[in-house]
């Protein structure tokens, strides 16, 4: 999860006028998407697999929500102070985005499996 959050860091450091050569700004959006949705799962990884504050394993997804929104809002504010970037609400949307469909897929999971269960006891 560092690793992953350093990644962003370094990422959010490139100035604008490099992002060009990328060719990635026109899916800078789904790039936020994509990279705080593995964001969320990392945290919720470290949160479930830690032992030392049995809280943060029983609200391992709550915890790990809250971290990506965290880290997107400091993220963008990191940005103000990189050359030609500068804070984007909707980026912090999109990161949030990314966080809550982690999430969506953790229920979805949990649902699927519950109607396995289901169907083997029957």
């Amino acid at each position: 999860m560092i690793v992953w959050a350093l990644l962003i860091f370094l990422a959010s450091s490139i100035p604008s006028q490099y992002l060009i050569k990328f060719g990635l700004s026109n899916y800078d959006k789904a790039i936020h998407v994509a990279a705080f949705f593995i964001l969320g799962w990392l945290s919720h990884r470290a949160c479930v697999h830690q032992g030392r504050v049995p809280r943060i394993r029983d609200y391992s997804k709550l915890f790990s929500f809250v971290f990506v929104l965290l880290y997107g809002v400091v993220d963008e504010v990191h940005q103000a102070w990189t050359p030609g970037r500068s804070v984007d609400m909707i980026d912090i949307l999109a990161d949030a985005a990314g966080g809550g469909l982690f999430l969506a897929a953790v229920w979805l999971a949990g649902r699927l499996k519950l109607g396995r269960t289901g169907q083997e006891r029957a």
